[in-house]
């Protein structure tokens, strides 16, 4: 056997101990670097396992829980089991509140009011499978935010509705409405106009539903309504409609009339009276009342119209008189004036018009007022004379025999229907036909129709008095011959007759 020390030195036959030459030496040591090796093999083969195991057991705790420097909205989800941030994921849904404020609102809703649902153990698990347990050597250090995987529903929306509506009623229960821009009637500038729309603090439901909803989404905690679910107008004042509204009511109150009668305006039509009888419909629609125009009309006719009517005055003498009855004065045809109204009023007419008069008068100075001037024939029953004025003045009068008890003369105001002079008076019975009486007359001055007149009566020597009670006329105002001669002379058709007591 060769030791490490033969293998370096030898001994000469003589017994000399000297060194082997190195090329000797080195053919040697080959089989003692071949073990070297083998051994650092050994040593990186354990660490390669070693490293393999360690790798391999991260994977497997990577597997389960989350990886550390992991966040969600703030929470530390560090080394958490899916089943924990399934937990905590819970947890947050049922603490979970919103507060709502803003356009006079505050008040908050608990989650379960929201409505708000997730589905805790799919979102838990959504999150991890974000990670590959494989890649934990280069994501273990780095840093994770899985804020973005949480996802909110609402269902149906139905429970945040029911909620969100009864703050919004009891909200609006006390709030003011906006108010549409509409048409109506300025009194300062007379016309018909678009009044602008009024804003109110009153909520839209739906829109402060979506406002909410939208949070709720977000899982905020809370959420500022904005003036965008205040209820707006829903007609403007730049509305054509409402322009076009205006503009055809002004058309209906643009007339302006003063109704003439006797040259004296009897009565005005204008814009004030109009406007009240025009309608304004919620449609736009306008419309007018051709009754209620027609029901003026009629009144003003009534209040024109002085024939058989009480009038009251003063004659020259002192004495007030007051007289009805009688056929003189004006009289007006209302069905035409009707027309003649209506059609002014359609067509904006402005100014004078005069209604058809069928019976006019010397004036018109209104209702219960004297119309015939100062010409006429003053017949007084109690005082059994007679004046004729004449601009005023008398240039006739004289005592006559009215109607006796039972056919007394007819009181009123009337009018001379004819003077032709001479003329047969005759008497009827109630049948119209049979003749009673004749009674020829040299001067007959009919007023009431051709009935009842002044005439001459040469069979009577007095008059006046009260002779007319029981030998009075049959109606007739009996005069003296020579003064019926002097009226018959002096007067003319038309001329009124005022018949009183």
């Amino acid at each position: 056997m060769v030791s490490a020390f033969d293998a370096r030195y030898s001994t000469s036959p003589e017994g000399t101990l000297y060194a082997q030459p190195p090329a000797e030496r080195q053919f040697n040591m080959a089989p003692q670097k071949s073990k070297g090796r083998r051994i650092a093999l050994i040593v990186l083969a354990v660490i390669a396992g070693l490293l393999l195991a360690a790798y391999l057991a991260g994977v497997a705790v990577f597997s389960s829980l989350f990886y550390p420097h992991t966040k969600m909205v703030g929470q530390d989800l560090s080394m958490m089991s899916v089943q924990q941030v399934e937990q905590l994921l819970q947890q947050r849904l049922d603490d979970y509140s919103i507060q709502v404020k803003g356009q006079g609102m505050d008040f908050t809703l608990t989650g379960r009011q929201t409505g708000i649902a997730q589905d805790v153990a799919s979102i838990a698990r959504k999150m991890h499978d974000t990670f590959s347990p494989w890649a934990w050597p280069a994501e273990v250090f780095a840093g994770h935010d899985l804020s973005h995987n949480l996802e909110y529903s609402l269902g149906d929306m139905d429970t945040l509705s029911t909620a969100l509506n009864s703050e919004v009623e009891k909200f609006n229960a006390t709030a003011t409405a906006p108010q549409d821009a509409y048409v109506a009637y300025n009194e300062e500038a007379g016309e018909y106009q678009v009044m602008p729309s009024v804003m109110g603090n009153t909520l839209n439901g739906e829109a402060v539903l979506e406002a909410v909803a939208q949070a709720v989404a977000e899982f905020s905690a809370a959420v500022t309504l904005d003036a965008d679910v205040v209820q707006q107008p829903k007609v403007l004042v730049n509305d054509e409609g409402l322009h076009a509204t205006a503009d055809e009511a002004n058309k209906l109150i643009s007339a302006d009339l003063a109704l003439m009668v006797g040259g004296t305006e009897a009565a005005h039509l204008g814009k004030e009276q109009l406007k009240s009888w025009v309608s304004l419909g919620e449609d736009g629609t306008v419309s007018f009342d051709d009754a209620a125009l027609d029901a003026w009309v009629e009144a003003f006719v009534e209040n024109s119209e002085t024939v058989g009517t009480e009038r009251t005055y003063t004659r020259p003498d002192g004495k007030k008189i007051t007289v009805s009855g009688g056929d003189y004065g004006w009289y007006i045809h209302t069905s035409n004036t009707k027309d003649m109204v209506r059609e002014a009023v359609k067509n904006g007419t402005q100014g004078q018009i005069e209604p058809p008069i069928n019976r006019k008068a010397a004036e018109w100075n209104g209702k219960g007022k004297a119309d015939w001037g100062d010409s006429y024939i003053d017949v007084d029953i109690t005082e059994q004379h007679a004046r004729f004025y004449k601009d005023g003045k008398i240039i006739w009068e004289t005592d006559f025999v009215s109607g006796k008890d039972g056919n007394e003369t007819p009181l009123g105001v009337f009018y001379i229907k004819t003077n032709n002079g001479a003329s047969v008076l005759k008497g009827y019975e109630e049948d119209g036909k049979t003749i009673t009486y004749e009674a020829p007359v040299e001067y007959w001055m009919p007023f009431d129709g051709n009935l009842v007149g002044l005439h001459d009566c040469d069979w009577r020597t007095e008059f006046g008095g009260d002779i007319y009670h029981k030998n009075g006329s049959r109606g007739c105002i009996n005069l003296p011959t020579k003064k019926a001669k002097e009226l018959h002379e002096l007067i003319w058709v038309g001329l009124p007759v005022i018949t009183h007591e």
